[in-house]
């Protein structure tokens, strides 16, 4: 049978019209009644395929509207188009002679006229729909004119249809094959396109690549997968006893730890067909789906069996039942129903092993926990330090490692790392390498990435500034409050580098991984967790308070929740007041969680939070009041290095406070040592020295380790060297003298070792030793640095070592480090104090990069060297040249003007203090009372006392000391009484001096050794030669000379000169004879001590004069006029309406 298809086009105007008369005919030459049996003989397959070509056929060509019908004439071939204006314009000259109008009256064909051509021509004009008035004039012109209605094209309109309906029979006929292929290889069972067919990799012979040797950290759930692997190898060994094979393992753990890593191992060690696919992929938007690749996955593993099965993220199809929302839960309640039937249903054991991973076990469906079907959950948790170490050597097999690097120290430092993570830290380190262009990893890639994973990369350092000084502040706020409350981790480093959102960071290292905390702990944790803000509001004032602790309050508040609702560690009780589901990670969950506690419960639990946070707070504050001294030198350190490290910090600290303070008892651990060294089934020994080092609390407990460091000839260590050094060295329980034998009996030194020990010396009571360690690095050929030089000229500056300062100043320069910021500074202060202060500004004026700490060393060093204008001078200068003045500039300007005298240039720069907006805290408000004090205005010192909001011991000391000096010692003696009935501030040996100057002033000899017995008895302040100065003074002054005289001779410390100058001076006060024995007694005890010293023997020829002792005066002056001795010059400054006037005399 034939189709013809005829295509009109008559319609269009403008067009030619076709003629397919001349085509030929369809004839059926064939038997008509056997082709019409062919034809109709159509298999299922060739009807579908045909309406699906007749379908797009007539969706791509026909196009199934209604076609106007016009009239055809023999014109028509020679038709044009015609513009409305210019068919007005026929119109009216009379050349138009019939119209014919379509569609409506907007398309007309047209018989004119053409006068050019002498013919008539046929075209086709757009008409703007039929108006009255074209209609009239046709009339007037005579024009005939004839309306066409539409016609419709049935064939048209027929394969329209067939067109429009082509897409629905393409996609049932698809439907339709697929359905009726059972055994279509490209199908799964029930549904089409293959949708109900399992998407599990298959594997006869698995081979990931990844072997049990490859998983570590992890041995207990390795054991249990060997377990499996060995039951499948050697079932009958187990059914001989009548053992049954596990019928699934669930794997639980937080993401990273390995699960997935297992499963790979296991299905290279195992040998049997595996199958591995993720939980989601189960489930799609058809219903019936999931279940149908549950039955053709387990279908195809019982086909293979025995084999495994290795389901990730389980969580996905195994969630609880009855919890979903929305139509999608229906289907999954079906997955999961159907995953329970294969794995536990009627059909019993069929050699399958289902592994599953999962890290929301809480929302896994309790039927699909049960034994039968998961048999055994193994927990894989964040792996140990033990576990972190053996990770850590497989991920560093095929990388290039420094000999500085210690896997162990490495694994100490990462405490909550995952596999993954670990994984990914050596990684970071690899790519960190080489980008430095290095051909090995060190210790200083690795910690960088450490930093880089934990808390995000490097941003740019910031400018000196007060926002910097806050920062430092804040971060060392948080150091000394975690180190000094018990129970908190120790500090392992203290930056200023910005990384991620922070701006400054603070880290701390747990001694030992462990999963129980102490109440204590927790505490310590939020005391040391707001330290920050406590800084903050101490120095600063409660309006300087900043948006960075955010994120320390976060975490603070949620600890102190967790120790009330979690814990039970409050007033309220031991009482879990949380649902579980409440904490749960499914929102569903969550939704569905019965809120149990009552309004007033509620109330209860965030009063005890809110007591716990502000107790913890008040002893945060309390750590930075009464430690304001050791803070301002450790920030003014970090400010300066950017960089503290835990052994550092602490080293600081340890100046200011008792080392029994910082120090946590280990003994009983370190007792065992010996025993725990032996132990072959401990960890390395290289890790368990390195434990044990964090652990010690003595130089004997490194003798220990040092013992059992050589026993497991581990003493050619370079690391384990350099750590034993650095706890010599620097430790708050250092011993510099072993450190210093470690070194010199060791070969394998490093420059950084002996930096260490050259900075111990430098801060030690024998700094000149670090000059001889330096000169042994010279010997041995050791490279210096510029962390080498900083701490030598430290030295010198100790011991005043001028000549070795000057040798090191040239090495400096031969290396090419005298660009270097941190060396210059330390040249500066050394020519400072070896009182060569031209040295100094030389240095300080050739200096290629400065910072505030620059500036405020020369400052420093011009006015300890008593060049106050020069001083004065290079202020102005750093101001000039932009340099924003920091706290500590204004006070060394203020010491300046105190010392000096100098009362309006200290009100200028207390002008200054509150043009900038700075807060009165203890460092500058101290500086300011001590400025006004020593000034001469005591009463304006007595204002600036009482507007601070928060004082210190030094404080109190210097309006005191104020007080007493210009003879308010009533007001004195007032203001220690006051003093003393605070519970958080206690005297000091600067409080005695001013208690005991006052009733010097005053003539109180009674009230004066009561004050000196309560300060060595009451207090624990052992008296200083400035005490017993003072009490000789108070006993001077008030005409008790032998009682004075007697004191002196019983102190237990040997009388200075200063002090028998005092009593000289009390002797020639009250006019004593020249006979008396006191004053002959103390005129010849002191010139035994100062033989020599012009003012002495001017004091002695003075009294002599004054008994009318001529004979004797003029002997002491012939002395001293054949000795070559005179008289030295005085010398007094007065400032006048802003400059300075010196006289000599």
């Amino acid at each position: 049978m034939a189709v013809t298809v005829s295509l009109s086009v008559s319609h269009l105007p403008g067009c030619k019209a076709h003629d397919f008369s001349h085509l030929p005919k369809p004839t059926n030459k064939d038997n008509p009644s056997s082709k019409a049996s062919s034809d109709i003989k159509f298999s299922k397959r060739n009807l579908l395929l045909s309406s699906m070509a007749s379908g797009l056929i007539g969706r791509g060509v026909l196009v199934g509207e209604p076609v106007k019908a016009e009239p055809e004439t023999p014109m028509e071939s020679s038709s044009s188009r015609l513009s409305y204006s210019r068919f007005l314009q026929y119109l009216d000259e009379g050349g138009v002679k019939t119209v014919d109008l379509f569609e409506n009256g907007t398309v007309a064909i047209a018989e004119i006229y053409n006068p050019a051509l002498e013919k008539i021509q046929r075209v086709k004009v757009q008409l703007p729909g039929l108006p009255q008035e074209l209609v009239r004039k046709m009339k007037e012109k005579n024009v005939d004119f004839a309306a066409h209605p539409m016609q419709m094209n049935w064939s048209a309109a027929l394969f329209g249809l067939l067109g429009n309906l082509a897409f629905p029979l393409v996609f049932l006929g698809t439907l339709l094959l697929s359905s009726s292929s059972v055994n279509n290889p490209g199908g799964g069972p029930n549904l089409p396109f293959g949708l109900g067919r399992s998407k599990a990799k298959f594997q006869m012979e698995p081979n990931t690549g990844v072997t049990f040797n490859d998983v570590a950290g992890i041995d207990e759930a390795k054991k249990d997968f060997q377990e499996v692997v060995e039951f499948l190898k050697t079932p009958e060994k187990f059914a001989a006893i009548g053992a049954t094979i596990p019928k699934g393992v669930l794997l639980i753990g937080p993401p990273g730890t390995g699960k997935t890593l297992l499963a790979k191992a296991i299905a290279g060690e195992a040998g049997v067909p595996f199958f591995s696919l993720s939980g989601s992929e189960f489930i799609e938007m058809f219903v019936g789906v999931g279940a149908s690749r549950v039955r053709d996955l387990f279908n195809k593993a019982k086909a293979n069996s025995p084999c495994l099965v290795f389901i990730d993220e389980i969580d996905a199809v195994g969630r609880q039942r009855g919890t979903g929302i929305g139509g999608g839960n229906d289907e999954r309640e079906q997955t999961l129903n159907q995953l329970l039937t294969e794995m536990d249903g009627f059909t019993g054991n069929t050699g399958v092993i289902v592994i599953a991973a999962t890290n929301r076990p809480e929302i896994l469906d309790s039927a699909l926990l049960r034994p039968g079907r998961f048999d055994r959950q193994v927990t894989v948790g964040l792996p140990d330090i033990r576990g972190r170490e053996e990770i850590l050597k497989v991920h560093s097999d095929n990388k290039r490692l420094d000999k500085d690097v210690s896997l162990s120290v490495i694994a100490m430092r990462t405490p909550g790392f995952s596999g993954a993570d670990l994984a990914n830290l050596m990684n970071e380190a690899a790519i960190l390498a080489g980008r430095r262009s290095k051909d090995k990893i060190t210790m200083k890639e690795i910690d960088d990435s450490i930093d880089r994973i934990v808390a995000g990369m490097e941003g740019t350092k910031m400018t000196d500034g007060k926002s910097k000084i806050l920062v430092a502040y804040h971060e060392v706020g948080h150091a000394v409050c975690a180190t000094l409350t018990p129970g908190h981790d120790p500090v392992q480093k203290v930056t200023l580098i910005p990384r991620g959102q922070a701006r400054g960071l603070t880290w701390f290292i747990p001694i030992e991984d462990s999963d129980l905390i102490s109440k204590q702990q927790l505490f310590a944790r939020v005391v040391g967790g707001l330290g920050g803000r406590a800084a903050e509001e101490v120095i600063f004032g409660e309006p300087e308070i900043t948006t960075g602790a955010a994120g320390d309050l976060q975490q603070v508040t949620q600890i102190a929740r967790q120790m009330v609702t979690k814990f039970g560690m409050s007033e309220i009780g031991p009482w879990a007041l949380t649902d579980p589901a409440v904490q749960s990670s499914d929102v569903v969950l969550r939704m569905l969680a019965r809120n149990s506690m009552s309004e007033k419960l509620a109330e209860d639990i965030d009063s005890s939070v809110k007591k716990i946070t502000e107790t913890a707070y008040e002893i945060a504050k309390n750590h930075i009041r009464n430690n304001r001294e050791a803070i301002d030198k450790l920030v003014e350190v970090l400010l300066e290095k950017e960089t503290l490290t835990g052994d550092e910090f602490r080293a600081i600290l340890s100046e200011f406070v008792d080392e029994s303070v910082i120090k946590v008892d280990r003994t009983p651990v370190l007792i065992a040592l010996p025993s725990i060294m032996s132990n072959r089934n401990f960890i390395s020994k290289k890790h368990q020295c390195l434990v044990f080092l964090t652990l010690c609390s003595s130089i004997k407990h490194v003798s220990q380790i040092q013992a059992q460091i050589v026993i497991s000839n581990l003493h050619q260590d370079s690391f384990l060297l350099t750590e034993l050094v650095r706890f010599s060295s620097l430790s708050p329980f250092k011993n510099l003298s072993y450190a210093h034998s470690l070194l010199m009996n060791s070969l394998n030194s490093t420059p950084s070792t002996w930096n260490m020990l050259i900075r111990g010396y430098s801060s030690s009571n024998s700094p000149q030793n670090a000059i001889w360690v330096l000169k042994e690095m010279r010997k041995r050929g050791l490279k210096r640095n510029k962390l080498t030089y900083p701490f030598v000229l430290k030295a010198c500056s100790e011991a005043e070592a001028l000549e070795e300062g000057r040798q090191v100043h040239g090495e400096i320069v031969k290396h090419g480090l005298d660009d270097d910021v941190y060396v210059d500074n330390n040249l500066v202060h050394f020519y400072g104090c070896c009182k060569k202060i031209m040295d100094a500004k030389k240095v300080f004026d050739e200096m290629c990069e400065r910072t505030v700490v620059s500036w405020n060393v020369v400052i420093t060093t011009c006015v300890e060297n008593f060049c106050i204008e020069d001083a004065l001078g290079y202020f102005v200068k750093m101001r000039d040249c932009g340099f924003d003045t920091d706290e500590t500039t204004m006070v060394i300007m203020l010491s300046t003007c105190a010392e000096l005298g100098f009362l309006s240039f200290g009100r200028l720069f207390h002008m200054q203090v509150i043009q900038r907006g700075l807060v009165l805290n203890f460092q500058l408000g101290t500086a300011l009372v001590d400025m006004y004090a020593k000034s001469g205005d005591v009463l304006y010192a007595s204002r600036v006392f009482e507007r601070m909001k928060e004082k210190n011991v030094w404080t109190w000391s210097a309006m005191i000391l104020g007080f007493a000096q210009h003879g308010y010692a009533k007001e004195a003696l007032q203001l220690f009484k006051e003093m003393k009935k605070s519970s958080c501030i206690r005297p000091n040996y600067v409080t005695f001096l001013g208690v005991l100057c006052a009733c010097s002033h005053v003539g109180l000899v009674d009230d004066g050794f009561r004050y000196f017995h309560e300060m060595e008895y009451v207090h624990g302040i052992k008296p200083m030669m400035v005490h017993y100065g003072a009490m000789v003074d108070i006993l001077g002054r008030a005409g008790h000379l032998k009682e004075a005289y007697t004191f002196t001779n019983n102190m237990p410390i040997e009388p200075d000169p200063v002090l028998w100058r005092t009593l000289l001076s009390a002797c020639s006060v009250h006019n004593v004879n020249g006979s008396d024995e006191v004053g002959d007694e103390v005129r010849k005890r002191l010139l035994e001590l100062e033989p020599r010293r012009s003012g002495n023997l001017v004091m002695v020829a003075n009294m002599y004069a004054e008994s009318g002792m001529w004979d004797r005066a003029a002997n002491v002056r012939r002395f001293m006029r054949d000795g070559g001795l005179k008289k030295m010059a005085g010398e007094s400054c007065l400032e006048l309406n802003g400059s300075i006037y010196r006289f000599f005399s």
